[in-house]
Formats: structure tokens, sequence, C-alpha cells
């Protein structure tokens, strides 16, 4: 898929490989975050990471709908570093290494 990675301090790179996704994992700082987004539809196709002060990541992706839209939080670098590859490779398979929990009634607003 070609996609765009920007992370929170700055750096943003185009159609990013694993490489690419280990470096800016491993340099994110608490409070940091960074959007892996379809160059199609960067709005409704994306998948985005947090890594929040407790230093529990917070990963979540859009389906296509504002209103597709689930969160899980895992302590596992290396396992949201597996799932933004896969998902860069289009292989769903990431999705059942964590439990999801449905947020796109967050977003019902931006489908009006």
């Amino acid at each position: 898929m070609k996609a765009t990675l920007q992370a929170s301090n700055g750096v943003i790179i185009k159609n990013p490989v694993e490489a690419n996704v280990v470096a800016v994992l491993e340099s994110m700082a608490r409070g940091g975050n960074a959007v892996v987004s379809s160059d199609g539809d960067p709005t409704l196709v994306f998948i985005q990471v947090w890594l929040r002060d407790n230093g529990v990541y917070q990963l979540e992706y859009r389906d296509g709908r504002p209103t597709r839209q689930y969160q899980t939080l895992t302590v596992s670098r290396e396992k949201v570093c597996a799932a933004i590859v896969a998902w860069l490779a289009d292989d769903d398979s990431w999705k059942s290494s964590f439990q999801w929990k449905f947020i796109g009634d967050w977003f019902a607003d931006e489908e009006e």
C-alpha cells in the first residue's frame, strides 16, 4: 500500500518500510505519536499509535469510515511494529493479536 508515516517529532516518510517503523517507534518519546495513512484516502484509512505517559502504547486503526475505528492498548513495542508493518502490506492477520475496542461512535459526527 502506498502510505505516509508522520511522527509527532516532525519525521515524514513516504512509503515507509519496516526499518522506518522500527526507528520511529524506538525514538518515540512518551506523549508522542505516529500516524501511517493511506495515500489514497488518508483521513479514512490509517493506523496510528501514541506512547502514553505511563509507557503503554495506544494503537488505533480506521477502516474506511469514521464509524469504523478501533483501539487497543499494549506494552509491546514489537507487537505495535508488527501490526503497522502488516498493515502496510495489506495483511489483516495483525488484528487477531489484540483485543479491540470499537470507538467509531466517537466519530459519528464526521460522517454527516
